[in-house]
């Protein structure tokens, strides 16, 4: 077979095959390289420095090492933004191994990476990416706030870079004033951040894939304030799937929010592994569901709902998914909440028995125009200090909102104060996971072929095939980690390179 341009991707190991609805397409573009070799010399016009660069002659840093943005002029040094200003959309800049630039980039944005070029699209963008295999590192404890603050017009692709976030305010990875921006595989850290963000922000047309964000203001003794989180989403548009989030003392997992904007809506969070929060692992506060589609589905969120945040109050929210419905929704419209395992979602009644908003699925009543529709969950709750007080199952700190659904699963490990009204969308029964930390489902577990087709879904967090009848729950019966594995590189792989984007379930 000869080359192509353009098509499916399709791997099989094992006589097991990947997903075929992928595809790819090669572009226009060069790849430009950047080595571990520090380079101390004056930065030369682009042209001569573009035609010396290649894999065997890659470009290097300065080597200088200060906190201070003034030692960066930009005349002087090389940072990244010394060679993105050099090339063009279209190319493809590729980290080598041992890479390593935690400092600024001489354009006074806080950052190691300041992207900011003009008249990008779907078609033409630039690709940051480690080659891969290799360990590459932006920014960095002590040094710049922002890995990357992207003030481009996006459409960028970051893959396999390590990001950190650093020095106690707003850090982190920020794309939010970008549009359309793609970051896949890449692992984002920020130990000792807080302040109003996150460690990774993302805006309009945001896309997150297969990403692990751990070791989220970790330094700090309290934890974040409330107003920092792990993953912070505002706009349209969005999706956030295949990411794991752990180890961190961010007040919410996923937040999505943003003060000054009505409701967002085109969004859908699946397929992510999310703990230690201490807030809420997904909490839904801007949308409109009668826009778009807001959707939460197949995410596996345990242990979350931990502690108060530094700057919080007593009854500030701790549960495993929060629909708040802050936004304006235009007309009345339904967030889809469906196939989620959710387990540990409200420790903190532990330190407060009598907090109200600590349950696995939080539903204000306040919100205009915006129904929850809960459809073949398994909740489960351990016992806690509050337990006997309170509904662990379901609540809003009073009343709750507008609910709908049917076939959830609500297990308690001690008597909750109240059932009502999860009967009335589901059973109470102990759905038998494998273990205290397997999740997979028991051969008798009463979950097994209980759910109802939905949504679409036709595979579960690993991946599955799911049954007809389906199962309740994030997985649909057996751990099948190679099928996992494969069908989730195959999908990663190709968006790492910006293509096509599958649509939601």
């Amino acid at each position: 077979m000869g080359p192509v341009s353009s098509g499916p991707i399709l791997i099989t190991v094992g006589g097991v095959s990947s997903n075929s609805d992928l595809t790819f397409k090669v572009r226009s573009g060069h790849l430009y390289y950047i080595g571990a070799t520090a380079d101390n010399s004056a930065p030369q016009n682009c042209s001569t420095m573009i035609a010396a660069n290649s894999y065997s002659n890659p470009w290097g840093f300065t080597s200088i090492m200060s906190r201070e943005q003034s030692s960066y002029p930009f005349a002087k040094v090389r940072t990244p933004y010394t060679y993105y200003r050099c090339i063009s959309l279209g190319d493809t800049l590729v980290f080598l191994n041992g890479v390593s630039y935690p400092y600024f980039d001489g354009r006074g944005w806080g950052a190691s990476l300041t992207p900011d070029k003009k008249g990008a699209s779907a078609s033409s963008f630039v690709t940051f990416m480690a080659r891969p295999g290799a360990s590459v590192q932006l920014g960095g404890i002590n040094g710049a706030m922002y890995p990357v603050r992207d003030i481009s017009d996006g459409y960028n692709v970051y893959s396999g870079l390590k990001l950190t976030g650093s020095r106690n305010v707003s850090g982190g990875a920020q794309f939010n004033q970008a549009k359309y921006d793609r970051i896949v595989g890449n692992e984002i850290t920020c130990p000792d951040c807080s302040g109003p963000a996150a460690a990774v922000t993302g805006g309009e047309g945001f896309t997150m894939y297969g990403n692990t964000v751990h070791d989220v203001s970790v330094l700090l003794p309290e934890g974040s304030s409330k107003l920092y989180h792990a993953v912070y989403a505002m706009g349209n548009n969005i999706e956030i799937a295949w990411n794991k989030i752990y180890n961190t003392k961010a007040y919410n997992g996923i937040q999505i929010n943003h003060d000054r904007f009505p409701g967002f809506y085109n969004q859908s969070y699946h397929d992510n592994d999310i703990a230690d929060v201490n807030g809420s692992g997904i909490n839904l506060s801007s949308i409109d569901p009668s826009s778009g589609y807001v959707k939460v589905y197949n995410n596996l969120i345990h242990h979350v709902g931990l502690n108060i945040a530094g700057d919080g109050g007593g009854n500030d929210p701790h549960s495993c998914i929060a629909i708040k419905g802050y936004g304006t929704s235009a007309a009345a419209g339904t967030v889809e909440v469906y196939n989620n395992t959710m387990v540990d979602c409200s420790s903190y009644l532990n330190f407060n028995p009598g907090n109200r908003s600590s349950c696995a699925i939080l539903d204000l009543s306040n919100q205009l125009n915006v129904k929850t529709d809960l459809v073949n969950n398994i909740v489960y709750q351990p016992a806690y200090a509050g337990t006997g007080k309170q509904n662990v199952y379901l609540c809003g700190g009073g009343s709750t909102g507008t609910l709908s659904g049917s076939n959830n699963l609500w297990y308690s490990a001690s008597a909750p104060g109240s059932i009502a009204p999860a009967t009335s969308y589901g059973a109470i029964a102990n759905p038998k996971f494998i273990s205290d930390a397997d999740y997979h489902l028991q051969p008798i577990s009463p979950a097994i072929g209980a759910g109802i087709n939905f949504g679409g879904l036709t595979t579960d967090f690993d991946g599955v095939t799911r049954s007809n009848p389906r199962s309740i729950g994030a997985f649909e019966k057996t751990r099948v980690e190679s099928h996992r594995t494969l069908k989730r590189l195959t999908a990663l792989e190709i968006r790492r390179t910006g293509g096509t984007k599958a649509k939601p379930e």
